[in-house]
C-alpha cells in the first residue's frame, strides 16, 4: 500500500513498483486496488498467485522475479489478464498448461525460462486455440503459427 502514488487504492489504475525488492504481498491489502489494471512488478521475488486477487489486473509485468513455479492456486486468480511478461525467471513447460486456464490472456513472454519444448497436451487445450500469443519462445512462435 504504501508504493501507490494515491492515497485511496481505488484511485490507482497502474502501478510501477520495479525493482523494490519486494518479496511478499498481503493479499487483502491487494484487494483494495480494485481498478488496478497495469502492474510492472520486475525485479522483485513476488510470489507469483498471490498477485492474481487484484480483481481488474489486465497487464502484469513480472520479469527477473526469482519466478520458479506459478502454484496451483490460480483457480479463480486473474480472471482479466491479458498480457502477462514473465520472461527471464526459472519456470518449466508446466506453467504453460497453468496459464492455459486464464480466460482472458492474449499476450505470453516466457523468454528465458527453463522451458525448452512446448508441452504436447498444449495444442489440445480448447481454450488456447482462439488466443493469439504474440510471444512464447522465440523458436516455437512459427510453429505455433501454423498450429494456431
Amino acid at each position: 500500500l504504501n508504493r501507490a502514488p494515491a492515497e485511496d487504492p481505488s484511485q490507482v489504475y497502474s502501478l510501477d513498483i520495479t525493482g523494490q525488492e519486494l518479496m511478499f504481498v498481503v493479499e487483502d491489502d491487494l484487494l483494495l486496488f480494485d481498478k488496478l489494471q497495469t502492474l510492472k512488478a520486475s525485479e522483485n521475488a513476488l510470489p507469483f498467485a498471490r498477485i492474481g486477487v487484484l480483481p481488474d489486473l489486465r497487464k502484469l509485468i513480472m520479469s527477473c522475479n526469482g519466478i520458479t513455479s506459478l502454484d496451483l492456486d490460480v483457480h479463480g486468480k486473474f480472471m482479466n489478464l491479458e498480457y502477462l511478461d514473465i520472461s527471464y525467471n526459472s519456470v518449466d513447460h508446466s506453467a504453460i498448461i497453468l496459464l492455459g486456464t486464464l480466460p482472458k490472456l492474449r499476450w505470453l513472454d516466457l523468454t528465458n525460462n527453463n522451458i525448452k519444448t512446448l508441452p504436447n497436451c498444449l495444442m489440445d487445450m480448447k481454450h488456447w486455440q482462439d488466443i493469439v500469443i504474440e510471444l512464447l519462445l522465440p523458436m516455437h512462435v512459427a510453429a505455433l503459427d501454423t498450429v494456431l
